[in-house]
């Protein structure tokens, strides 16, 4: 299984990637909303809640921002909403699957294949390419086995892979191996693994925190135009006013586990939410 830099033997994929891309837009849904929690409850070992009667609703296409300070909750809401933290009281309905307690197996597995995520740290395969790296992200598909490596992949997947990429404005680095990429770069790459199955959702957890400011901004940039080519749902947690007031459309804050503000961007400045932070 070839694994250098030049593994990649796809003749005329470029010419056919911006085909492709289309191919990433999500199916269209016909719930009323694509994420709605009520009286969402979450503890740690009968401490006081960590989401305390949580009530929201996201809807198809809607651009997020999930601000708040460390302990404010916003991890643990993400993670509660795909399952993987077990509520306490209330109930999550997502993609019209609604759930207490948490997600069964097969309910799981369904919500999940329609989530592209996307964290802090990349979490790459240094020593891989960037479109191995990418058609990984069809890993929890039937026959995801192929995903491993490019070379097995079907073509439809290398295709997607290679549409991923440009829209991440990376075609020209699909033979770069990732520990040769930069911060941005690499973040970037782990957007298309994200986007390749054409998710509903994109999740995407503190993604440019561990980056310098300009490749912060070039990441959240990216997302801004995936969410609004593609029409994705993108919710996005970040300490940074200026991310929050500028690559999302609305700003739910979180304070001591509880919805403290929830509001279109547009009508919102920077002196709005700085009580989020405050202690």
């Amino acid at each position: 299984m070839p694994s250098s830099v030049t593994e990649l033997d796809l003749p005329g994929t470029a010419s056919r990637s911006s085909a492709v891309i289309e191919s990433l837009r999500p199916p269209p849904t016909r719930v009323a909303a694509l994420i709605e929690t009520s009286g969402l409850v979450q503890r740690y070992a009968g401490a006081s809640p960590v989401l305390d009667r949580i009530d929201l609703t996201v809807r198809e296409g809607d651009t997020v921002a999930l601000i708040g300070s460390n302990g404010a909750g916003k991890s643990t809401l993400l993670k509660t909403l795909v399952g993987i933290n077990a509520i306490d009281e209330g109930s999550v309905s997502i993609f019209g699957e609604r759930f207490e307690r948490r997600p069964g197996p097969g309910q799981m597995a369904a919500i999940r294949r329609q989530i592209g995520f996307v964290f802090q740290h990349h979490g790459l395969v240094r020593r891989q390419t960037a479109l191995t790296n990418v058609v990984q992200g069809m890993l929890g598909m039937p026959g995801g086995w192929r995903a491993w490596h490019q070379a097995i992949a079907p073509a439809e997947w290398r295709d997607r892979a290679m549409g991923a990429l440009s829209a991440v404005r990376l075609a020209d680095k699909v033979q770069s191996r990732a520990d040769r990429l930069s911060g941005g770069q690499a973040q970037r790459v782990a957007i298309a693994r994200a986007l390749v199955r054409g998710p509903r959702l994109l999740i995407a957890d503190e993604p440019a925190a561990s980056l310098d400011p300009a490749s912060g901004h070039d990441v959240m940039r990216t997302f801004v135009e995936i969410a609004e080519s593609t029409g994705t749902t993108l919710v996005f947690t970040s300490h940074d006013m200026e991310h929050a007031l500028s690559y999302a459309r609305r700003v739910i804050a979180l304070k001591a586990g509880r919805v403290f503000l929830d509001a279109e961007t547009r009508d919102l400045r920077p002196h709005d939410l700085e009580p989020v932070f405050r202690g």
